[in-house]
């Protein structure tokens, strides 16, 4: 059933409205009337399954969302916005400075039916794993147990590399935590 207010249907589902048009002139004694039919379409909104993104604190996201298939999206800092389309922020890449759940929310329109929906885009801020590390001196032909020179939380992995670019790109891991260290060739 589809509710009817006054002249106004919300229809749930494709619905076919029947319209009769009446001659009410009062002159007339026939009323003669034509009837037709009007069907309207029910489209669904666009939806998608945005699952929320964890990240860490520091860290500059690109909130804008990807493979839209026929739709596009504008980004909002409150559902409200979003809803009456006041599009409030200019950039959608957010950096993030301080730890917490964050919500965006990204207008989504299909191009086709121009239907429209609201999507929640929830970004969780999580602290950086703490790392305190020792400096130490050793002497040529000695080895230093690298695990002793660096400690974390015991629910956090270190892991121990000969390079800032190997560490960065998690690349040539050291498969073992003590180091000998020999003098360099003259």
């Amino acid at each position: 059933s589809t509710p009817i207010t006054g002249n106004t249907v919300q229809p749930s589902e494709n619905t076919i409205i029947y319209i009769i048009s009446t001659d009410s002139d009062p002159a007339k004694q026939t009323r003669c009337t034509t009837t037709s039919q009007v069907l309207i379409k029910v489209n669904p909104l666009p939806t998608l399954d945005i699952p929320t993104q964890e990240i860490c604190v520091g860290t500059t996201l690109d909130i804008a969302l990807q493979n839209l298939n026929g739709q596009t999206a504008t980004y909002h800092s409150s559902k409200n916005q979003a809803e009456i389309g006041i599009v409030t922020l200019s950039s959608t890449e957010i950096e993030f400075s301080s730890t917490g759940t964050y919500s965006y929310f990204a207008r989504i329109l299909d191009t086709t039916t121009n239907c429209w929906n609201v999507e929640e885009i929830k970004i969780q801020v999580n602290l950086l794993p703490t790392l305190t590390v020792t400096n130490t001196e050793i002497c040529v032909g000695e080895s230093i147990n690298l695990s002793s020179l660096a400690q974390t939380d015991s629910s956090n992995r270190l892991d121990y590399f000969t390079s800032l670019t190997d560490a960065q790109s998690d690349q040539n891991k050291l498969s073992s935590f003590c180091l000998l260290y020999t003098s360099p060739s003259p």
